[in-house]
């Protein structure tokens, strides 16, 4: 595919920094990759002095792929890599028996250990679905001491209580780490960036090891990575930014979409181009989604993105059912359609929520409709069926960890307790024996479970080998990056999309943009799906704010009893 305009003056730019705002469907990473090979093969700069940052492991490998395909079988050193790649093995090369890095699923574990070994009460902790909450303040007060108890919105709300339980389970948390022989993601980068505060000859060093850096996703970096990131640079600045602030969805692990407009003024001589052209969805679905981002004020202008002529029109619907029963009859029903006349395959559909109880009355539904589904679970690209494979696996193996049983003992349901497992012992099925000595109907489901384990059959099943074809099901931020031929975004109710844990300003702000991420995955049809006033909720104010202009909307239709 050739670069269209914007892409060609972006892609041929070699020296001093550049943001590229690049929106939904804009070709950004036809574009970085493109950049990379003529930086190589025509402006002659050496391979190994540029270096790529993405945010996700997958996202490295994917545009590794990428590029490796683009140059036909010439290898280039090119470095692709995650902020937490780079910066680890920066550390690494200082000091080779710096501690493991803390994996995500360690990290939620020693979460939830740190909470109940301090015996915390407050809802904040005790509820499963605060953890990306935690993560984030464990985050800030890693990096802004107490400071941050004046700057982050969840922290200025709690009381002296949980900021006291808050301080210990941190304490804790630490302990833990170490015990483990880990070092924890936000420990890493100051560790790192501290290493290149002082010691000007390991800063030298990797500054000119990596005199082109390249950034995907920047609306995603937080103030820690921004800082370090602006030592690398150096005086030179070669640093090409490309990312979308209406699209910064991550508050809760420190993204701050407002480093955009910091990197446009404290990068002199900085140049922006806006790539204006959305090449995945329909004219109908750009505009409803424009309608609503522009509620958004601190944001940088940009125009309404551009669409194919191919794209043309398109389908957006507003369905107002009275409760979630029939929402879920039907977007099962619409589905159904859709896939008897052949629109769609499975696969090409998607049903989107923002966290994990929305979905569980679709997802009843659609399996009585016999509906085949692929459920993703909340916050992760790896299919929950494939998790639960997995972690069956390592228990054969005898190399669970006490996160895995969590994941296996109630997966088929078995109505096990996770406070029977303890966190040190790692005889977990003994754990559970001892727990429930005195109750034969739960011991005879912890032997089932051991049977289980024992005779596990290593080779992952058909379903599980093969990506299944089925609609995805999955929250809004699991589907960032992804595209769909028609999407269902459901339970817009007030409290729930928006969540109720995000009213402030900021917070309604980052959850608009989070709609705005649902809706433009879709291509050429979408179905925005609102619940009238079921537990005193009332439909999301996103809802409304996309049918400001009605001409992009097909219809709306409400959905009562018959």
């Amino acid at each position: 595919m050739k670069l269209n305009k914007e892409q060609y003056v972006a892609a041929h730019h070699v020296n001093g920094p550049m943001l590229v705002l690049a929106g939904p469907g804009s070709g950004k990473t036809h574009l970085l990759v493109e950049r990379i090979r003529l930086m190589i093969e025509e402006k002659h700069i050496p391979p190994d002095n540029i270096l790529v940052i993405t945010f996700s492991k997958k996202a490295a490998r994917q545009m590794q792929a990428r590029f490796a395909g683009r140059v036909e079988g010439n290898i280039y050193p090119v470095t692709f890599g995650t902020f937490h790649a780079v910066f680890y093995h920066i550390l690494q090369e200082y000091d080779p028996n710096v501690l493991r890095l803390i994996t995500e699923e360690e990290r939620r574990e020693f979460i939830g250990l740190s909470v109940r070994s301090c015996a915390l009460y407050s809802e904040l902790f005790t509820d499963d679905d605060n953890t990306d909450t935690v993560i984030e303040l464990i985050g800030a007060f890693k990096n802004f001491g107490k400071d941050m108890y004046e700057h982050n919105e969840y922290a200025r709300d709690m009381t002296e209580g949980e900021r006291e339980e808050f301080e210990k389970m941190i304490t804790e948390y630490d302990r833990v780490c170490r015990k483990n022989n880990v070092i924890d993601f936000d420990d890493m980068i100051l560790l790192c960036g501290k290493l290149l505060y002082k010691h000007e000859r390991v800063l030298r060093k990797w500054q000119q090891k990596y005199r082109y850096i390249l950034v995907d996703e920047f609306q995603d970096i937080n103030e820690t990575q921004y800082k370090v990131l602006r030592l690398l640079a150096g005086d030179e600045m070669n640093v090409f930014a490309v990312g979308d602030d209406d699209q910064s969805i991550y508050a809760f692990r420190g993204a701050r979409p407002e480093l955009m407009k910091k990197f446009l003024h404290q990068y002199k001589g900085c140049r922006q181009v806006t790539l204006t052209m959305n090449y995945r969805c329909c004219e109908n679905v750009i505009g409803a989604a424009d309608t609503l981002i522009r509620h958004n004020a601190d944001r940088l202008s940009r125009p309404m993105q551009r669409h194919l002529p191919s794209m043309a029109g398109g389908l957006v619907y507003i369905v107002n059912s009275e409760n979630t029963v029939l929402q879920a009859a039907f977007v099962c029903d619409m589905i159904s359609d859709l896939l008897r006349q052949g629109l769609y395959r499975a696969d090409d559909i998607a049903v989107l929520y923002r966290s994990g109880h929305c979905a569980s009355m679709f997802i009843r539904t659609a399996k009585e409709c016999r509906i085949p589904l692929n459920v993703t679970s909340q916050g992760e690209e790896v299919p929950l069926d494939v998790r639960i494979h997995e972690a069956y696996k390592r228990a054969h193996e005898n190399r669970a960890s006490r996160a895995d049983y969590f994941l296996i003992m109630n997966n088929p349901e078995r109505g096990l307790s996770r406070e029977a497992l303890c966190p040190d012992t790692g005889d977990y099925i003994g754990d559970l024996m001892s727990y429930y000595r005195d109750d034969p109907e739960k011991l005879e489901k912890v032997k089932e479970l051991k049977r289980t384990v024992r005779e596990y059959d290593k080779e992952a099943p058909d379903d599980i080998k093969e990506k299944k074809s089925g609609v995805s099901v999955m929250t809004a931020h699991a589907s960032k990056g992804l595209e769909f031929g028609c999407v269902f975004v459901i339970s817009l109710q007030e409290g729930l999309f928006p969540h109720h844990k995000g009213m402030t300003e900021s917070g309604i702000s980052e959850e608009r943009r989070l709609m705005y991420v649902a809706m433009t995955r879709a291509k050429e049809r979408l179905y925005m799906c609102t619940v009238s006033t079921e537990h005193g909720k009332r439909p999301s104010r996103f809802a409304a704010e996309s049918v400001e202009n009605m001409r992009y909307i097909e219809d709306t239709l409400k959905i009562i009893r018959s």
